[in-house]
């Protein structure tokens, strides 16, 4: 157990985040799902990437990815997930999908894009070690 205590301690101080990047795409957050934006050729391409990856998930799943919600009943775990660009799709497909982000402006703005799309996304959260105290806790 004394390991077990010792990992976790070093999980909880160490990140694998580049400050610089995460500053970088905070500052692009509002950005993030404007078609014609920089973003412009990440928006054009999700489509393809999801038919991929709702491909790949369906046989791996023992699925057919044709019906309207191939990922009902799975659970997914968006890493890194941005502004929400695969996990709110994931999410119209049936999955419930956690997406986890070390640049809290862009959580924000996944969590509200996805809140006006209605999607039933699980959460749009940090990663333990970077999540700020809600406002009011102690």
């Amino acid at each position: 157990m004394i390991w077990r205590d010792r990992l976790d301690r070093l999980l909880s101080m160490s990140s694998t985040a580049d400050a610089g990047e995460v500053a970088r795409f905070a500052g692009l957050a509002e950005e993030w799902w404007d078609p014609d934006g920089r973003f412009e050729t990440l928006n054009r391409l999700n489509p393809v990437r999801l038919a991929f990856i709702r491909d790949r998930v369906a046989r791996l799943a023992g699925r057919d990815p044709a019906p309207d919600l191939p990922f009902a009943g799975l659970r997914i775990l968006d890493i890194g997930c941005g502004g929400g660009l695969l996990s709110e799709p994931a999410a119209f497909l049936g999955a419930r999908v956690l997406g986890i982000d070390a640049t809290a402006k862009l959580v924000e703005v996944a969590r509200t894009h996805a809140l006006v799309a209605s999607t039933s996304i699980t959460g749009m959260r940090l990663p333990k070690t970077w999540q700020a105290p809600a406002k009011g806790s102690t």
